[in-house]
């Protein structure tokens, strides 16, 4: 995840919650001596009949103004944490152009709150937290605002970080940016697939009858338990803690949630690629997930399997 100088950005929109996610960008930083980027994107007026509603001076002066915020706080984290730090201001559409700018600057990790003064979508999960943690091609770290977003910036950051997997090279995926996040020796990590409880008649070899598989949930299990292993096996060589879960349930999002309940304080998956526009994967397991989590949530783009 973490190449030489790369770049931790924190997108500020100049309200205290989007703060929230600082801690864990100057923690993370400071463990991968990384550069850390406050970049705020001032959104384009809105537009009626091609005309904008705000006038062009004062979006300039609002301009101006959080570009002054935003570099006060990148001095002051200078100051307290030594780190690298540079500011950024944009205009446009944040979400579009903050993942631009993340790609463009090849950085390593998008830390970011469920919402700020943007736009809401669903209740506390902000608009363009959601976009970004769905489309953006570079990892995103998603804290949840409230108690639970508090970062020590002393290490460890992670202690427990919980893995749901389905596939294995989105499992190999997500372990590497785990290990990446976690700290050796202390960081135990837990890999768990959800498995259906449902069965599924299937066809008989004559085609004429359905009949039932001979116990299907257990042989799911089996496979489960044996792709984990697979995963697991090369970072236990290098001696990391790696437990394995199997789980059975008829549902996965709330079968993940309850497993975070054992003391997770990262979950780490992939989500669903999609466009800006698309809510296809409105209320697919990611986004249950982000929404029910009150731990911080790492995402990345899955592989796409059949």
């Amino acid at each position: 995840m973490f190449d030489t100088r790369q770049s931790i950005i924190v997108p500020l929109d100049g309200s205290a919650l989007a703060t929230a996610a600082i801690p864990f960008g100057v923690a993370i930083a400071q463990r991968h001596d990384a550069d850390l980027e406050l970049l705020h994107v001032h959104p384009i007026g809105v537009m009626a009949q091609n005309a904008p509603m705000t006038d062009a001076r004062w979006e300039d002066d609002r301009t101006v103004d959080m570009s002054e915020a935003v570099r006060v706080v990148g001095e002051r984290l200078v100051h307290e944490t030594g780190l690298r730090v540079s500011v950024t201001v944009l205009r446009g559409e944040p979400a579009a152009m903050l993942m631009q700018h993340a790609t463009d600057r090849g950085a390593a990790l998008i830390a970011m709150t469920t919402h700020g003064r943007s736009g809401f979508s669903h209740a506390w999960f902000g608009s363009v937290t959601e976009t970004v943690a769905h489309a953006s091609t570079v990892p995103v770290l998603v804290v949840r605002t409230g108690e639970h977003a508090v970062a020590d910036m002393a290490e460890p950051l992670f202690r427990h970080v919980l893995l749901p997997i389905k596939h294995q090279s989105n499992g190999g995926a997500a372990l590497a940016h785990a290990l990446a996040l976690g700290t050796p020796g202390v960081t135990r990590y837990t890999l768990l697939t959800v498995v259906s409880s449902y069965r599924v008649p299937l066809p008989s070899p004559i085609g004429s009858v359905m009949v039932e598989e001979l116990d299907p949930v257990a042989r799911r299990r089996d496979d489960a338990h044996t792709l984990l292993e697979q995963i697991a096996v090369t970072a236990r060589e290098q001696g990391e803690d790696i437990a394995i879960r199997v789980v059975t349930a008829d549902q996965i999002a709330p079968a993940i949630l309850a497993e975070m309940e054992s003391q997770a304080d990262l979950i780490v998956l992939p989500t669903r690629i999609r466009t800006m526009m698309s809510r296809a994967a409105v209320g697919s397991v990611a986004d249950k997930v982000l929404r029910g989590s009150n731990v911080p949530v790492l995402t990345f783009q899955r592989v796409m399997m059949e």
